[in-house]
This record gives structure tokens, sequence and C-alpha cells, in this order.
């Protein structure tokens, strides 16, 4: 009798680990100048599916943070989106003023909402207040406590307020290094 054919299968996390560049399969970078998530994500959710790994993505299967194999492939995951969207996807002020920071953020909602994934008003905040330079630490943890959480029309307003707050102390302190050192009268003696 001839003997049984046996093919090896690797494991979900092995053939992911394989995969290295994420652009032969998802040939679309996501971006905020392109309306292009719904074909991005067709495309993503495919990828996902191909190797077993759509509960990574839409949570039908709890998340296992102390299983390896969970581990390698939500690492997986996490590679793949990363190398398919672009930085400006990642909403951090960066220069931005508050103004700009916060129109970008609701405009990233408003683009969610219109594809049926709305965030609501308090996720919004929160996803406001993740993104703001180190300089608003204070107002983040200000705004972060207070209960209830603000309106985001609140949020913003709090952070206009410390936008102007942190741009007066950057003047005084200039008018301070210019006009505030003692007088000083040079002359062949040297200083005094």
């Amino acid at each position: 009798m001839p003997a049984a054919h046996t093919t090896l299968v690797p494991s979900t996390a092995t053939a992911t680990a394989n995969v290295t560049s994420i652009k032969s399969h998802i040939p679309i970078v996501l971006s905020m100048k392109a309306t292009n998530y719904t074909m991005w994500s067709v495309f993503f959710k495919a990828m996902c599916g191909k190797f077993h790994l759509l509960h990574h993505i839409d949570g039908s299967i709890l998340a296992a943070p102390t299983n390896p194999t969970w581990i390698q492939e939500d690492c997986n995951v996490l590679s793949w989106l990363f190398g398919c969207i672009h930085e400006n996807v990642l909403t951090v002020m960066g220069d931005l003023s508050v103004t700009e920071y916060s129109q970008c953020v609701k405009s990233l909602a408003d683009d969610l909402c219109d594809v049926g994934h709305a965030m609501y008003e308090p996720a919004l905040v929160l996803n406001l207040l993740c993104g703001l330079r180190s300089s608003f630490a204070n107002a983040v943890d200000n705004i972060a406590f207070k209960t209830p959480l603000p309106s985001f029309s609140e949020a913003c307003s709090y952070l206009l307020m410390m936008e102007m707050h942190q741009k007066n102390d950057a003047a005084s302190s200039t008018v301070l290094a210019i006009f505030g050192r003692p007088h000083v009268v040079c002359g062949s003696g040297g200083c005094q």
C-alpha cells in the first residue's frame, strides 16, 4: 500500500511573518488627501482574510495578549497597517495650530461617519487629546479628568485658550530677555 501524502501547512503566524512587502497585496495607500478608504479597506480585509486574521480587526474574537501566537499575528497585522497608510492619517498635532489640528480631527471623524463608522463625542474628544504636543500635557490632564468629559467644542475652546497663554508667555519671555536685563555700560575700562 502506498504511503499517504502529507502536506505541511505553516501556521498562520509563520505564513504572515513571511509577507515581506505589503504593497504587493495592498496596492493602495490610505491617505487623507484621497478618498480611497472604501477601496483600501477592501484590500486590507482581504489580506487579513487570506491569512485567517480578520478577528484581529473585526473584534469577533477576544484579544489574547498573553498568547505568543496571538501577539505575533497582531504585530503582523499592525505592521501591514502601518505599511499601507500615509503618515497624514496618523493625526498628530506637530506644528499645526489648535484650530488647524482640531479641524483635522473633526474632518477625520466626519470621514469615518461617511463610511458608516460614526465616532461618538467622548471618543472624538479623547482622540483630540491623544495627538496633542507635549506642551499641552496639563491641558490634556485637565480635560481628560473632567466629569463628565467636556464636549468636543468645549475641549477645543480650552485648548485655544491654552495656546493663547503659551504664545503670550513666549512673547513675554522674549520682551524680558531683550529689555529686562540690568543696564550695562561698557567702556575702555570694561563693562560695569
